[in-house]
């Protein structure tokens, strides 16, 4: 493992808002644009295990670092304030 390795300092990153990509919109026939509800659902859910597993992790491996990147939250911020980038 990379831990065996001796890797310490690691970024985990957690799954964007798949449910407003051009394949899910068309797959589920989006008619406005709106994004696929049950699809980001899933994917709040696997993050959310993710970041208790990064949690986890740290408490195990004291002498390791982990760090969850929320891909989710930061895309819905840039969705949600365009105008702002």
């Amino acid at each position: 493992t990379l831990y065996t390795m001796n890797a310490r300092r690691f970024v985990v990153l957690g799954l964007a808002p798949l449910g407003c990509t051009p394949h899910f919109l068309w797959e589920y026939q989006s008619k406005e644009g709106e994004c696929i509800k049950e699809i980001n659902d899933m994917i709040m859910e696997f993050n959310f295990g993710m970041r208790y597993m990064i949690d986890e992790l740290n408490k195990e491996l004291k002498d390791a670092m982990f760090i969850f990147c929320d891909a989710f939250l930061g895309s819905e911020d840039i969705m949600m304030n365009h105008e702002h980038y």
